[in-house]
């Protein structure tokens, strides 16, 4: 069973008149055999393959289906501009040209959502400008925006206008960064036309996120963890992290009663009534009382969440993404049965992360699953999970239902190998 569910299996012995403490030995065993029962069963099946073509074939026929049933989009040649409209030819004296490999990426991304995982010098910078341009010119998005470093926002804001000289761009100035200078900030967003919209990390973070998305999201991810309880619920060695993905849940329920009930409380708490047939109506204690104590640590929630008091990602207009060095979001957070005991899996969370991908997800929505770039010349700094969870920005979820990676654990039974060392 460990060997098929990629569970570590560690050993522990009592003490005489001591505590119990762990086994090393007995550990190295057990680890030696799972890798051995795994060397096996491969070796079966190739074998069993050899002596079963038509069996062979089936199975082969599945996993093309299921796994290996997409390529990436090529781009030939002839269909790759030397200069796109708009574009100055030359800054301050020097000619400008696009390279090919920015130029092909240029045009994939008005097409399909990606990551642009270049190295530093290869020019990010001028790729993700000339992209959103190009998905105004095409029509692939009305208003995209474009994310980057709070330190860079000017650098990045002077190459746009120097590419672009006569693109309408809207970047943040002085005078927005207070409280009512992001409002008229986000007002500027929505009722004017912009070829870009250009903002720092932290007026990101500050977008509230539509209260239906981030209920969805908060109710997947109380599922995600209600199924890797359940798959952790016959391992004897699980019990504190069984009990932690428990607390995680009664933490995720509370904070899905607490959106709940702010959507309601505006200011004041409107008193719920409780309507039950063939009597008067009633005050609904305990959901009051929810309320009540909402709204009197609404100050503290708003703090919490670092958000505006504004309108919500949705109401802005955007409908395409842009993200600059897009390593500073890969702590989304994810459910797995196989954290304990394996090194590199690094489930924590962030709530900057969850409302990157929330705002991800509502583009998407809008434009058919494509307009969400990002870009980074270190797409994976630690662990392969940093791939799968890129994975889950960049592509929709039926997307990676269908592929049966939707869950980190699948993924990397499907495409990982653990190996158990001491």
């Amino acid at each position: 069973e460990a060997a098929m569910t990629n569970r570590t299996i560690r050993v522990s012995k009592q003490q005489k008149d001591g505590p119990t403490i762990s086994d090393p030995k007995a550990t190295s065993a057990c680890a030696a055999k799972v890798d051995e029962i795994r060397d096996d069963f491969k070796s079966w099946m190739r074998s069993r393959m050899e002596s079963a073509p038509e069996q062979a074939k089936e199975i082969e026929d599945t996993y093309n289906n299921i796994l290996n049933n997409s390529s990436p989009i090529t781009i030939p040649d002839e269909y790759i501009p030397e200069y796109f409209d708009g574009a100055a030819r030359v800054i301050g004296g020097k000619h400008i040209k696009m390279r090919k490999h920015q130029s092909k990426a240029i045009v994939r991304g008005t097409m399909q959502s990606l990551m642009l995982a270049h190295e530093v010098g290869t020019g990010k910078t001028f790729t993700l400008i000339t992209t959103a341009m190009e998905m105004r010119r095409l029509g692939t998005a009305k208003k995209p925006m474009i994310v980057v470093q709070n330190a860079t926002l000017g650098q990045f804001v002077a190459s746009a206008k120097a590419l672009y000289p006569d693109a309408r761009i809207l970047s943040l100035e002085d005078k927005d960064r207070n409280a009512e200078g992001r409002k008229d900030f986000y007002a500027k967003i929505r009722y004017n036309d912009w070829d870009m919209v250009v903002i720092p990390q932290s007026v990101l973070e500050r977008i509230p996120d539509h209260p239906d998305r981030e209920r969805r999201f908060i109710e997947e991810s109380i599922q995600e963890k209600m199924d890797v309880i359940e798959a952790m619920s016959k391992d004897r060695e699980a019990g504190r992290a069984v009990a932690a993905l428990k607390k995680d849940v009664e933490n995720l329920r509370d904070q899905l009663n607490k959106l709940s009930d702010t959507e309601t409380a505006e200011g004041e708490v409107t008193e719920r009534v409780m309507v039950t047939s063939g009597s008067k109506p009633k005050k609904d204690g305990k959901r009051a009382a929810i309320a009540k104590e909402n709204a009197k640590t609404r100050a503290e929630e708003m703090l919490n969440r670092a958000t505006d008091d504004t309108l919500n990602f949705d109401d802005l207009g955007v409908d395409a993404i842009l993200v600059d060095e897009a390593h500073e979001y890969k702590h989304l957070g994810f459910a797995t049965a196989m954290q304990r005991g394996v090194k590199g899996v690094d489930p924590s969370y962030s709530k900057k992360c969850q409302g990157l991908y929330l705002k991800v997800k509502a583009v998407q929505e809008k434009s058919g699953g494509r307009n969400v770039i990002f870009a980074t010349g270190t797409p994976i700094s630690n662990t392969a999970a940093e791939v799968w969870t890129f994975m889950r920005y960049l592509l929709p979820r039926e997307v990676m239902e269908g592929h049966n990676i939707w869950h980190f654990d699948d993924f990397v039974r499907n495409f990982g190998s653990i190996q158990q060392m001491l």
